[in-house]
């Protein structure tokens, strides 16, 4: 059963390439609407400053190859090996910084996984990530419709 789905995604990938968003960039993008929704719902419900999910800081990736300068209200900020500690410093050298994990086939579902870690970060560079909370973001296969269709999301956190 997963090798017919993996081949299902990858020939909906193939026959996509003439769009300006791959399907897998697209799953990504559902995806990160429905973070950013949880942002809302879920993070801030539990945090003691709401600012600081105020904006998106995200790992730099390979996995998405068009990633937005916003979503929703949320500006977007792109993180990589150049701007990490300028961006950490532009913000007190503290800030959530969001990983973005592979998407995995579990149970004939596609799951993408977001990690806000909480970043600190010392004069020196030192980067220390704290781990508190995670969110998965569930598709399933509609095969009338023939593509993947968002499921659910499940939070969770230590």
């Amino acid at each position: 059963m997963k090798i017919i789905i993996i081949i299902l995604f990858l020939f909906g990938t193939m026959k996509s390439n003439a769009q300006s968003y791959s399907e897998t960039d697209s799953l990504y993008l559902i995806a990160f609407e429905k973070y950013s929704i949880q942002l809302d719902s879920f993070y801030t419900k539990y945090s003691e400053n709401n600012e600081q999910y105020s904006m998106i800081f995200i790992e730099r990736t390979d996995l998405i190859k068009n990633v937005p300068d916003s979503i929703g209200e949320r500006k977007i900020v792109t993180l990589n090996n150049k701007n990490l500690k300028e961006v950490y410093k532009r913000y007190a050298w503290k800030l959530i910084q969001l990983k973005v994990f592979p998407i995995e086939i579990k149970k004939g579902q596609i799951e993408i996984t977001f990690i806000p870690y909480h970043g600190e970060m010392d004069k020196k560079g030192k980067l220390n990530l704290g781990l508190s909370g995670w969110t998965n973001i569930y598709f399933q296969y509609d095969c009338n419709q023939k593509k993947w269709i968002y499921d659910r999301t499940e939070n969770g956190g230590i």
